[in-house]
């Protein structure tokens, strides 16, 4: 079992929690303005896969201090990471779709 080795791993809870809220926040929008919360608060173009990623990555950590933690597209949801330590939140079935559409 991998255990907190810093500072940096003991601060995986807040921000796995804030970005959780996060998510619920985005999972409760209508595709609509999910769609326009994406594209805004990523700058991207809704019509290109990685640029979608981008965004949803952008619009699920915006103004979250991420204590060095990252954030990446996994196949089950936003995967967390930092050194050897991974943890992947699931996505709400309307960011599942908006993945899955292009």
């Amino acid at each position: 079992m991998n255990r907190p080795n810093n500072k940096i791993d003991l601060l995986l809870a807040p921000v796995a929690l804030e970005i959780d809220a996060r998510l619920q926040s985005l999972g409760e929008m209508d595709a609509e303005a999910l769609n326009f919360r994406i594209a805004l608060e990523g700058n991207v173009d809704l019509s290109n896969a990685s640029m979608i990623h981008e965004g949803v990555i952008e619009a699920s950590t915006n103004g979250i201090n991420m204590h060095h933690w990252l954030a990446s597209i996994d196949v089950r949801g936003l995967r967390l990471s930092h050194d050897d330590h991974t943890l992947v939140l699931g996505f709400p079935e309307n960011i599942r779709d908006l993945l899955n559409r292009v």
